[in-house]
């Protein structure tokens, strides 16, 4: 599972709007969607219901933003100690 397509899952998630987000993250909203469609292929549920009018969270979505609420910061504290700490011994 990509990191990055959780990442952009979380803007879509938060703007509910696929163009802003795709805006947002320098990205076309084409690349965007098949990143969301990789994700939920990989997850093997659907996080997003879309159509012309909105964009809105199916309940694994709501599961999934809840958690990447939590893990995405806590991934982003180890990157930052891993690379702190190969300072420190290199």
């Amino acid at each position: 599972m990509d990191t990055t397509h959780l990442r952009e899952f979380v803007v879509v998630a938060e703007l509910l709007n696929y163009s802003e987000a795709a805006r947002q993250l320098f990205i076309s909203p084409a690349t965007l969607t098949r990143h969301i469609c990789a994700l939920e292929d990989t997850l093997g549920v659907q996080l997003l219901e879309r159509n012309s009018r909105y964009v809105r969270l199916t309940p694994a979505g709501q599961i999934l933003r809840q958690e990447l609420d939590v893990l995405l910061p806590q991934l982003d504290g180890l990157h930052a100690r891993v690379c702190r700490s190969n300072i420190l011994t290199s």
